[in-house]
């Protein structure tokens, strides 16, 4: 994808330069008129809305609700009128004839023309089904809201998916940043090392293990910048965008939640979509079952229709017709019976599978609640030491500078700051993302 924003840049340097030239350094800023074109940077909330109209499975979900609801419209159109017309052109190689005695004599008639067409219209409308229509409406209704709610719990994953992603990148620009200023504070101390060699007051061996540590930091650093472009990568394509795009991102604020597990869980069997979509389609099931059991009991239906036949034997060669007629399938052995149980099995079954995931989802909630608890203490804990990690580092290159301290504290002193810094960049990131974790557990993200 083509960065806009720097191939123009020239062009925006040249426009400033000539309203320079026109009104006078005091009038603008070069620097502030280049920020002007600068791109507001993404929310989190900005690229969920983004995510939901790219992702390609969010999509499908949506298609399946669409179905559903195309399923909702079959059910009901059972209740209209059906048309049906039929047109036919019969040849006989002999038509059919009557022979009778007539008086003693023989009577030959036929009824029935060689060569004929005949055609008509016929419409039915149902007018009693024994509930086989209204059970096959409501389960399609349940089918629908369960398909619906699919849907909702693919964008509450989607949402998370991609938060996940954001996330990887601000701590892995943090991570890049903290591997940085390593390497920065590496190369001063074997700047310091090295003058003191020259002059003779430290050993060789010193200078060859700082110049060891500097290069382990720089293979540091690039690392740090693979596990960015890789993370840019994974939310460009949760994003549906050119995976070398490099986004501009907000830090985002984690969201107030309940310290009452209790309360946690119970919100969670209440709202979860996974859990309403499997009681609807259970529901959906029964309803089925019902509808073809009624299939077997007594269907009444309205008919009537037009007629044609091309006969010149008969006085009327068509006709208009009405009827009233009941069909009752008294035995089928046994056939609606057994899909019928087979529909209600199929019921029990996710009434279980509902039951097992319910317990499951209280697992998660305490997990991820748990979680939250401990990243929250590890900031705590973490953020303090930071202050005390730089300290000693001061205090221990002064030392080491006046020859009171050894080469090795040094190094130790580093690795201690860089291991403040890297505990509270993860536990701040973590705190983020199990917070985040726990709303989507309640189905609230």
């Amino acid at each position: 994808m083509i960065n806009l924003n720097n191939n123009l840049r020239p062009y925006k340097i040249l426009l400033c330069a000539t309203i320079l030239s026109l009104f006078g350094p005091s009038t603008i800023s070069i620097a502030e008129t280049i920020d002007d074109f600068t791109p507001a940077k993404e929310s989190l909330e900005d690229a969920w809305e983004i995510a939901f109209t790219k992702n390609y499975r969010l999509k499908a979900a949506e298609q399946r609700h669409l179905s559903a609801q195309d399923q909702i419209a079959e059910a009901k159109s059972q209740r209209l009128p059906k048309v049906v017309l039929t047109a036919n052109y019969l040849s006989l190689d002999n038509p059919p004839t009557i022979q009778a005695d007539f008086s003693g004599n023989d009577f030959t008639f036929s009824y029935w023309e060689q060569n004929a067409l005949y055609y008509s219209v016929y419409s039915t409308l149902p007018l009693y089904t024994s509930g086989r229509i209204k059970e096959a409406l409501a389960a399609a209704k349940e089918q629908s809201d369960a398909a619906g709610l699919d849907t909702e719990a693919e964008k509450q994953n989607l949402k998370m998916a991609v938060a996940r992603a954001y996330i990887d990148i601000l701590r892995a620009d943090q991570g890049k940043l903290l591997a940085q200023s390593h390497v920065n504070n590496l190369a001063k101390h074997q700047a310091d090392v090295s003058n003191l060699k020259r002059q003779g007051l430290v050993s060789k061996s010193d200078l060859l293990s700082v110049n060891v540590s500097l290069a382990d930091a720089r293979q540091g650093l690039t690392r740090s910048k693979n596990l960015s472009e890789l993370a840019v990568a994974t939310y460009n394509q949760l994003l549906g965008r050119a995976l070398d795009t490099k986004p501009a991102l907000l830090e985002p604020e984690a969201p107030t939640l309940s310290n009452n597990i209790a309360e946690l869980s119970l919100t969670a069997i209440q709202q979860r979509e996974e859990l309403i979509a499997l009681r609807k389609r259970a529901k959906a099931l029964q309803h089925n079952a019902v509808s073809v059991k009624s299939a077997t009991k007594p269907q009444i239906l309205l008919g009537g229709g037009y007629g044609y036949q091309e006969n010149k034997n008969q006085l009327y060669e068509d006709v208009w017709f009405a009827n009233v007629g009941m069909v009752w399938e008294l035995f089928d052995g046994g056939t609606s019976r057994h899909r019928s149980n087979s529909l209600n099995r199929q019921a029990a079954a996710l009434k279980a599978q509902h039951d097992d995931l319910s317990g499951l989802i209280r697992l998660q909630v305490r997990h991820a609640w748990l979680q939250l608890a401990e990243t929250r203490e590890r900031v705590a804990v973490s953020k303090d030491s930071i202050a005390q990690a730089d300290e000693n580092l001061r205090v221990t290159r002064n030392r080491y500078r006046e020859g009171l301290s050894s080469h090795s504290e040094v190094l130790d002193a580093e690795t201690l700051r860089i291991k403040a810094q890297s505990n509270y960049l993860n536990a701040r990131y973590d705190t983020l993302l199990t917070a985040l974790q726990l709303k989507r557990e309640l189905g609230e993200l």
